[in-house]
């Protein structure tokens, strides 16, 4: 199954999520926004454009406030072209000039994020929150942290926090099932990604984690139903396609198999596509299971 899950995910699960950029893709891989679901819709880290502009009962000297500020500027703009080495650097000048600069930790968190600095990324994220105010983006971040250091049960607290605070954050909700369904609180998962689903009814994303979900917990038939409905609303959705194939070779329907594998094969005009690729390898491998079908691998070009 393909949800877009975190690295402890069932081996042959793939979720949509979308914590950070390129990180975690569909539950198979987080939901960095998310886990690891398809792509999370409204779950990629967002960079924080400076609000504060000062905590409470301190005092910075005005050139040094505009000295901070303009590392924190640099920063985002290195961030923004992906130079996220250089950035954590701007953000650490920012940070040694004004201690309490919220933006710059949870930029300099998000930037740790994106070049795999995880442990760097928590404190970052905590200390945030410490200078406060409370925000459901950096509850959400800080939830995406917890989430790749496998700390479920912390990862929950946080993506339930965001939405306490923003309950239309659809990044949060997104992880939250991907934390549940992770932390083997499946029926809890079921039911945040129908929410999510009912939200977002447009979103192959939801339907297919929540099909991966169902099918964790056993419910085929609505997990079989979920990814049909996650590519009616994508038709070119890879991880849908993948799952929907793959449960209905287990139920014994290679033949269906082989059909659905191929739908997506013909839609993909690039021949080395990833998912292409493994969806090609895998309607050989069905074909002693369904002679018949030798015509959807004649169809498609594989070999």
């Amino acid at each position: 199954m393909d949800m877009n899950l975190p690295p402890s995910t069932p081996a042959n699960a793939r979720v949509s999520v979308g914590v950070l950029r390129g990180l975690f893709g569909p539950l198979a891989a987080l939901l960095l926004c998310a886990l690891f679901l398809t792509a999370c819709p409204g779950g990629a880290v967002q960079l924080e454009d400076e609000k504060r502009r000062g905590v409470e009962g301190e005092v910075l000297p005005r050139t040094s406030r505009t000295e901070a500020r303009g590392h924190f500027v640099k920063g985002n703009e290195l961030s923004r072209e992906g130079n996220f080495k250089a950035a954590v650097r701007r953000y650490d000048k920012a940070i040694a000039i004004d201690p309490k600069f919220r933006d710059a930790y949870i930029n300099r968190g998000i930037a740790h994020m994106e070049i795999v600095r995880f442990d760097k990324a928590l404190p970052d994220f905590a200390e945030a929150l410490e200078i406060g105010p409370e925000d459901a983006l950096v509850y959400f971040n800080l939830g995406n942290a917890y989430a790749v250091h496998a700390q479920w049960e912390m990862a929950v607290k946080c993506y339930e926090k965001a939405l306490e605070l923003d309950d239309s954050h659809g990044g949060a909700r997104n992880n939250l099932g991907n934390a549940l369904a992770s932390s083997d609180r499946v029926d809890d998962a079921v039911r945040v990604f129908a929410e999510y689903s009912q939200r977002n009814p447009d979103s192959a994303v939801g339907y297919n984690n929540l099909g991966v979900a169902l099918e964790i917990g056993g419910r085929d038939n609505e997990a079989m139903s979920a990814y049909q409905r996650a590519i009616s609303a994508d038709a070119k959705h890879p991880d849908a396609y993948m799952n929907l194939g793959k449960l209905q070779r287990k139920r014994g329907n290679a033949c269906a198999a082989m059909g659905t594998l191929s739908t997506f094969i013909k839609l993909v005009d690039d021949p080395d596509d990833i998912f292409r690729l493994k969806m090609e390898g895998m309607l050989g491998s069905l074909l002693a299971q369904c002679p018949s079908g030798a015509h959807y691998i004649n169809d498609v070009g594989a070999n």
